[in-house]
C-alpha cells in the first residue's frame, strides 16, 4: 500500500500534522506502506526544504505541480491518499 501525503508550506495545519506520518510508520513496516510526501503550491524548492528541515521526516518528497493538484482533485491541505 502507497500513502501519498499532500501538502503547501505555508500551511498550519500542514506543520502540525505532517509528523502524523511517523506514527503511521511505527504501525507498520516499509515493506507494508510506502510513504510519499508530496509538496504542492510552493514558490520555490528553497520553501519546501526549509518547511521539511523544521520536521524530523525520512521519507521520499516529490515536488507536485498544479497538474498533480488537479489530476488528485486536492481542494485542500493537507490532503492523504492511500
Amino acid at each position: 500500500m502507497t500513502l501519498l501525503y499532500f501538502f503547501a508550506p505555508w500551511c498550519t495545519v500542514c506543520h502540525l500534522s505532517i509528523e502524523n506520518l511517523n506514527d503511521v510508520r511505527a504501525l507498520y513496516s516499509p515493506d507494508e506502506v510506502q510513504i510519499l510526501i508530496v509538496a504542492l503550491d510552493y514558490k520555490s524548492v528553497a520553501e519546501v526544504e526549509e518547511f521539511l528541515s523544521e520536521h524530523k521526516l525520512n521519507y521520499p518528497v516529490l515536488l507536485g505541480n498544479y497538474q498533480w493538484q488537479d489530476v488528485y482533485k486536492i481542494q485542500a491541505f493537507p490532503s492523504y491518499y492511500i
